[in-house]
């Protein structure tokens, strides 16, 4: 038996020292049966847990979005709406995530930590999806009281451009708070979580009223009762 050290130019955390790790052992696969190695350290160790944290957070969020969905069904007055919110919030999440790529090519974050990647999706989702729920409900009332599609989607962008925007700021400070921390993740966080609010406000009021306007056949003809009253 061989007991081999391998030392790495950057910490455990490091996306580098994930793809050296994990070209190693791919090398000690490869052997055919001649080599059986075993793997331990810290690095070792940073690695099974990113990897068993993002396979479940993928589960989570799989299995959680059905139950949106169904949700959503039953709580609004129609089965256009649910869709119409999954594409609005779904469009700030590519936007969000995105932009975590942009910012390390930039050079302007380090890197995204495993623990932020995987819960940056299903939080922002949670926090923010009610920007587009308030913006519909708007929508439907200004369209209950004759006003056409266009005039609506204005009318409620007007109305709740004010009411979205403090609520929304509201939980902007308090991840700018997070970004204080002495513990690096907070930064990491508070950066991501702020970057997802900024970008499910934008979408709401720069592509939900042209949804709303392009869709609003479809919202009108599947309409049916509420279960909650």
């Amino acid at each position: 038996n061989a007991l081999i050290e391998v030392y790495f130019e950057e910490n455990d955390y490091s996306q580098s020292t994930d793809r050296a790790l994990t070209e190693i052992m791919e090398i000690c696969q490869q052997s055919s049966g001649k080599l059986t190695a075993y793997f331990d350290g810290s690095a070792v160790a940073v690695k099974a847990s990113r990897e068993t944290t993002e396979r479940e957070a993928l589960i989570s969020t799989l299995l959680v979005l059905p139950f949106i969905l169904i949700l959503l069904l039953l709580a609004t007055t129609s089965v256009y709406e649910p869709v119409l919110f999954i594409l609005i919030i779904g469009i700030s999440v590519l936007l969000n995530m995105g932009s975590n790529i942009v910012f390390q090519l930039l050079g302007i974050l380090d890197g995204i930590s495993f623990i932020t990647n995987s819960m940056a999706m299903a939080l922002q989702m949670a926090i923010s999806m009610d920007y587009s729920i308030f913006l519909l409900h708007s929508y439907k009332c200004e369209r209950a009281g004759g006003l056409s599609a266009e005039e609506s989607a204005k009318a409620a962008l007007r109305k709740s451009m004010s009411p979205v925007s403090a609520s929304s700021l509201t939980t902007i400070a308090g991840f700018v708070a997070l970004m204080f921390m002495r513990y690096a993740l907070g930064m990491d966080i508070g950066l991501v979580l702020t970057k997802g609010i900024v970008f499910s406000l934008l979408t709401a009021f720069l592509f939900m009223p042209g949804f709303l306007v392009m869709t609003d056949k479809a919202l009108m003809r599947g309409e049916h009762r509420t279960l909650f009253e």
